[in-house]
C-alpha cells in the first residue's frame, strides 16, 4: 500500500483540526480510526447515503426547540434535511411519509406527557452551540437544553435522545456515557457553573412493524402506533435524572477526555514537523498505521454496513465512483 502521510494529508489534518472536534467525531475515532480518517479528515461520504433514524432525530430536535421557544404543541413537522446528493427513489416516498408522521406523533405526545414537569422548569439554554479551547483544540458541541427543574434545584444540561430500546441495561450506562458527560463538562467550562447533574430526555421509537399481509397503509400504521402510545405512554417517554458529585467532571476530564485527546496530539505534532522528519520512515510509518487502523467489529453495526465498507474492501479504490467530498466537516453544527 502506498504511503498515506504525505504533504497533502498533513494539510488536510491541519484543516480538519482547524474546524474543531465534536463528541461525535471523537467517538467515531475511538470506534474506528479509519472511519474517522475518511470522514473527518478526507471528508468523504457515500453519495446518496442517509439514515432515516438520524433524519427523524434531527426533526424531533428542531420541533422540540420550537416548542420550548413557545411554538404550538402541534407544530408542523419541518422538512427532513437531506444532503444535496440525496435523491429519493419512488419506493422511499412512503417511508418518508411514515418518518415525518412519526416525528409529529412522538413530539405531540411527548409534550403532552411532560407538560406538568415542563411548566415548572426554567429554561436556561435551548439548542445553544458552544466551544471551548482545551489542550490546543477547539472542542465544540450543541447543548440541547439546560434547565433548572424547580426553583430549589441546581442547573442540569438536558440531552434529547431517541432510541429503539428502553431497558435497564441501557439506562445503567447513562451515568458515565461520554456524550452526556462531555456536554455537561463543556457547559461547565464555557459557563463557569458546575452542573448539579444531567437529564436524559429519552423518546423510544416504536418497535412495531407495518403489516404487509393486511395491506396496512402508512396512515393506518401511524394510527395503530398512536393508539399504543395513548395506552402506555410510559413505555415511550422517560427522563432520567443523573445527579453529579463534585468530582465527576474532573474525573471525566482526567481519565476519559484527556486520554482521547492524547491521540489527537500525536497527529497534531506531525503538522509541525520538518519535511525531513516527515520523510523519516520512523515517523510516517507508525502514523500511517495509526491513521488507517480499523476496528472490524464496526464494519456492521446496528444491522447496517459501514458506509466505507466498499472503499476498505477495494484497497481505497473507488471503482464505482460512489464517494464524494462533503462541503463541511460537522454538518450537524452547520444546519
Amino acid at each position: 500500500m502506498e504511503r498515506i502521510l504525505g504533504p497533502e494529508v498533513i494539510g488536510q489534518l491541519a484543516l480538519s483540526f482547524g474546524y474543531g472536534l465534536t463528541q461525535s467525531e471523537m467517538m467515531t475515532k475511538m470506534n474506528c480510526p479509519r472511519k474517522w480518517f475518511l470522514r473527518y479528515v478526507l471528508l468523504k461520504k457515500k453519495q446518496g447515503s442517509f439514515s432515516w433514524p438520524l433524519l427523524f432525530g434531527d426533526a424531533v430536535h428542531r420541533m422540540l426547540e420550537r416548542y420550548y421557544r413557545g411554538a404550538d404543541v402541534d407544530a408542523e413537522v419541518p422538512d427532513f434535511r437531506f444532503e444535496e446528493d440525496v435523491l429519493l427513489r419512488p419506493d422511499q416516498t412512503e417511508e418518508h411519509e411514515y418518518w415525518r408522521g412519526l416525528a409529529r406523533l412522538m413530539v405531540l405526545y411527548h409534550n403532552k406527557f411532560w407538560r406538568r414537569f415542563d411548566d415548572g422548569m426554567e429554561i436556561l439554554a435551548n439548542e445553544e452551540e458552544v466551544s471551548y479551547e482545551y489542550r490546543g483544540f477547539t472542542l465544540r458541541g450543541k447543548i440541547d437544553m439546560c434547565i433548572r427543574p424547580t426553583p430549589k434545584d441546581g442547573i442540569f444540561p438536558m440531552d434529547h435522545k431517541t432510541s429503539y430500546i428502553f431497558d435497564e441495561s441501557v439506562f445503567a450506562g447513562w451515568s458515565f456515557r461520554f456524550q452526556f458527560l462531555y456536554y455537561a463538562w463543556l457547559w461547565w467550562k464555557v459557563k463557569g457553573r458546575y452542573p448539579a447533574g444531567m437529564y436524559v430526555n429519552a423518546i423510544r421509537k416504536p418497535g412495531e412493524r407495518r403489516s404487509k399481509t393486511r395491506k396496512e397503509t402508512v396512515q393506518d400504521f401511524l394510527d395503530r402506533i398512536e393508539a399504543n402510545i395513548k395506552g402506555d405512554p410510559w413505555s415511550y417517554f422517560k427522563r432520567e435524572r443523573l445527579p453529579f458529585d463534585r468530582t465527576i467532571l474532573q474525573r471525566f476530564e482526567k481519565f476519559t477526555l484527556d486520554p482521547i485527546l492524547m491521540q489527537y496530539e500525536m497527529l497534531q505534532w506531525i503538522i509541525n514537523c520538518s519535511p525531513e522528519e516527515v520523510d523519516d520512515p520512523s515517523t510516517w510509518g507508525p502514523l500511517d498505521s495509526f491513521l488507517l487502523s480499523m476496528n472490524t467489529d464496526h464494519c456492521h453495526a446496528w444491522n447496517r454496513p459501514c458506509e466505507f465498507l466498499d472503499l476498505c474492501s477495494h484497497n481505497f479504490e473507488d471503482h464505482a465512483g460512489e464517494y464524494i467530498s462533503m462541503a463541511v466537516k460537522h454538518p450537524e453544527l452547520s444546519k
